[in-house]
């Protein structure tokens, strides 16, 4: 069923033929409304009841114009009003038409405004071109099948975001407005991406500007899964180009030349509360021995890459190692020339010390002996 009523004090003319159980279609062609309704003493223009599935105000336009078209100039006015078990108001657009358009300029201003169950409205985002509020469900949805469901955009210089999303009571921060997304919460995370698509991606950022961050962590960063591009990934040699081995000595002696520091967080509170005493470099002095592992961020303060330090990490042990076993070879040879000279005088020692009278005689010889022996370790342990 659909009807449509036109009031103005009393019922208009119009509107009267209008009421029977099957209103009639009203067709025309013209620049002009097909219908037309002015209501100044603060009822509805044009007014409809609708049963079961059919609509109480339906309007189609196929020439450019709207299908239904409200202007309010009061202060409290609404330009299109309407309640339904399902939908309020309905609209489809179809080749770059809009469903629903609305426009406000003055009072709880807001272009198109949705409200479902009891719920009041909230003067502090009055001026809003779409004000969604809902006791039961969201606020405001919004779908697509081919682009965006939901596009916001911002060109102001107070706390201007393109899309701002809050839970609870949560203090605004100021020092990131005029971002594309905004997310505050005074329970949880103020903004959640998931992706179940295989290589899908939950929340994705980049940045092209001059010392940009794609993603930037004031707290605690934590990762459930692999890190790729930050030491557990992004290394597949299809990846590379001019690989070339590092000296394992050249490495130790540009380690060598980093200075590690314990020091303590001026402000804990910006360095993710790292309260207490910390170990590490001084970016001014990495900076000179190897300027590509320093950055600088947006607020002008240098950041150190510590993932180059891995590569020379290994290699300087790998230095050391071979040092290392050298050395443990000579000790080896060394101490096997000395077990080879003490077993050469053991014969010599016993024949000098005979059993019998005799004997005492030869031990005379035996100091001999001994010195002989120790002159022949040190000489070995010279290298002689």
């Amino acid at each position: 069923m659909k009807l449509v009523f036109g009031l103005s004090g009393a019922v208009c003319a119009l509107c009267a033929s209008l009421m029977t159980s099957e209103a009639k279609a009203q067709n025309c062609q013209s620049s002009q409304p097909c219908i037309s309704s002015t209501n100044s003493g603060g009822g509805s223009a044009i007014q409809g009841f609708g049963a079961l599935d059919g609509g109480s105000v339906v309007g189609n336009n196929s020439g450019g114009g709207s299908g239904v078209l409200g202007i309010s100039s009061g202060p409290n006015s609404i330009g299109v009003e309407g309640e339904g078990a399902s939908y309020g108001v309905y609209g489809f657009g179809s080749d770059g038409g809009v469903g629903v358009s609305g426009t406000a300029s003055s009072g709880f201003g807001n272009g198109v405004v949705g409200i479902f169950g009891n719920h009041g409205t909230n003067n502090n985002f009055s001026n809003s071109g779409v004000y969604g509020v809902s006791d039961k469900n969201a606020g405001t949805v919004g779908t697509s099948t081919v682009t965006m469901g939901v596009f916001g955009n911002s060109t102001g210089n107070s706390f201007a975001n393109g899309v701002v999303g809050t839970y609870g009571s949560p203090q605004l921060n100021n020092a990131f407005s005029q971002s594309g997304v905004y997310g505050a919460s005074d329970t949880n995370a103020g903004v959640v991406g998931t992706s179940s698509a295989t290589r899908g991606i939950g929340v994705y950022g980049t940045a092209t500007g001059s010392g940009g961050i794609a993603v930037f962590s004031a707290g605690n960063l934590t990762v459930t899964g692999a890190c790729l591009g930050c030491g557990a990934g992004g290394s597949d040699i299809r990846l590379k180009k001019n690989v070339t081995p590092i000296a394992a000595a050249d490495a130790l002696g540009q380690l060598l030349q980093l200075r590690g520091v314990t020091f303590e967080w001026i402000n804990p509170e910006k360095q993710a509360n790292q309260i207490g005493t910390q170990r590490g470099f001084v970016a001014q002095e990495v900076e000179k021995v190897f300027p590509n592992w320093v950055h600088e961020g947006n607020d002008g303060f240098k950041i150190v890459d510590y993932r180059q330090t891995e590569a020379l990490e290994v290699e300087s042990i790998r230095a050391l190692k071979t040092e290392n076993d050298a050395l443990k070879a000579a000790i080896d040879r060394q101490n096997t020339r000395i077990a080879n000279l003490e077993r050469g005088h053991a014969p010599v020692l016993s024949f000098l010390v005979p059993s019998g009278v005799g004997g005492l005689a030869a031990l005379g010889l035996v100091p001999l002996g001994v010195l002989l022996v120790r002159r022949r370790r040190e000489e070995a342990a010279k290298g002689v």
